[in-house]
């Protein structure tokens, strides 16, 4: 979590500063993001035995979108799909939250 909150003030700070965003940085904090939610996600596998896959870092890697839900719903049960997609837009906040601000930042401000 403090891993996508640096990330997306890092990314926010450019349309906010009104500043043309680096695309690197935007990539870096997108990617550390998803490296850290995943790791996590592996780390919890072994602790749960499921590791029955040859590579479970490699298959959460690779299918991300689709394996976080399953593992909350496998591992946790139907109560913890919450919690699955607040990771998802955990990992996907980089991205959208600079997007949004700029697209705000397109609109006049108050009537006058």
């Amino acid at each position: 979590m403090l891993t996508a909150t640096v990330g997306t003030t890092i990314t926010s700070l450019y349309p906010l500063l009104r500043v043309p965003s680096n695309s690197f940085v935007t990539f870096v904090a997108l990617v550390a993001t998803l490296f850290a939610a995943l790791n996590w996600l592996r780390e919890d596998a072994r602790g749960r035995d499921l590791t029955r896959v040859a590579d479970v870092g490699l298959f959460l890697y690779v299918a991300w979108p689709v394996v976080i839900p399953w593992y909350f719903l496998k591992t946790r049960g139907p109560h913890a799909l919450p919690l699955a997609f607040v990771i998802l837009i955990l990992i996907a906040n980089p991205v959208f939250v600079p997007a949004i601000i700029g697209i705000v930042r397109l609109f006049p401000s108050g009537a006058r």
